[in-house]
Parts: C-alpha cells; structure tokens; sequence
C-alpha cells in the first residue's frame, strides 16, 4: 500500500459508523508502517546478522569440541598399540592370513579365464554366383544374372587357461 491509496482510503466517506472507525485504524496503521520503513527494514536485517552470528559461533563451539574429542581418542588408540596387556608385543598386533580353498576358488572363478596371448583380425570375402547354360559339352554364363556380395568379418582368438573348471586345494599345513 502506498501513500496515495493511504489518501483515497482517508477521503472515503463510509456511512457505517463501525465501517468509518475501521477505516481510521487502518489508514493510522499504513501511515505508520509508511513513515517507520526504512527502521523497520534495518531492525528485521539487524536481527538476522545477529541471529546468523549466533548460529555461526554455535557451529564453531562444536566444531572444536569435535577435535578435540578425535585428539583424544587418537592418544587412547596410540597408548593401547604401545601398552597393551604386553607391553613388548603390543595391545593391537597383525593378524595372520588365513587362506582357504574356498577364498582361492573364489578369486579365480571371478576371472573365468587366464589368457595369455590375444590376437584380433578382420577378413573379408567376396561371394558370386552367376547362372549358367549348358551348351553341347561348354558352360556359358548367362549375361545380366550375377548374384554378388561382400562380407566383413572380426575375430577374437585367445590362447590361455580356461579357469572355470579349475580345482583348488590348500595346504592346510602350510598355509
């Protein structure tokens, strides 16, 4: 609403006694959000800077309290490596690996195929077949009736292990 519509509202004349006293509340009401703006606006941006500041100092206090929380536990994780319920072995250790036929058999079904050399070709070939009279003891061609076409072909040939059908044991012994 702006100052002008403010000025017809005030100049209306409203025969309603209840309608007139609306009226006067109402242009009162738009007169002092017209004067009062310009504060208004900077009040309302005032308080988001400060709210965004808080929110900001909030996220900041956390921040540090996560790090030094992960400070903390890293120090735990290092005394318990050196000081553990033996002191010359250590709390954490290696483990050994344990290796199983069904581990192995696993691995080796998932590359199906162990090639050791691969070699790709192209070839091509020309087909043609034309029709054909016998005379007497001769074979002669029939003009205009040659049948023809190409063909293009790849090729994959692979030399290797097919480790599909391959069996694994272990040595439980030695392993």
């Amino acid at each position: 609403m702006n100052l002008e519509e403010l000025k017809e509202l005030e100049d209306m004349e409203l025969e309603d006694q209840e309608d007139q006293e609306k009226r006067k509340k109402l242009v009162l009401y738009g007169k002092f959000l017209w004067r009062h703006k310009k504060p208004l606006a900077i009040l309302v941006l005032v308080l988001a800077v400060v709210l965004l500041a808080m929110v900001l100092r909030s996220s900041r206090a956390r921040q540090k309290e996560m790090e030094q929380q992960m400070q903390q536990q890293e120090k735990i994780i290092e005394d318990l490596i050196k000081n553990g319920p033996n002191a010359e072995e250590g709390f954490i250790k290696e483990g050994t690996p344990v290796i199983t036929s069904q581990q192995v058999s696993t691995q080796i079904n998932a590359l199906k195929e162990l090639v050791t050399k691969e070699y790709l070709y192209t070839n091509a070939d020309r087909y043609e077949n034309q029709n054909q009279v016998k005379i007497h003891k001769w074979d002669v061609n029939v003009p205009m009736t040659t049948k023809s076409f190409l063909l293009a072909y790849d090729g994959r040939i692979k030399a290797g292990v097919d480790l599909s059908k391959a069996q694994v044991d272990v040595d439980e012994e030695a392993r």
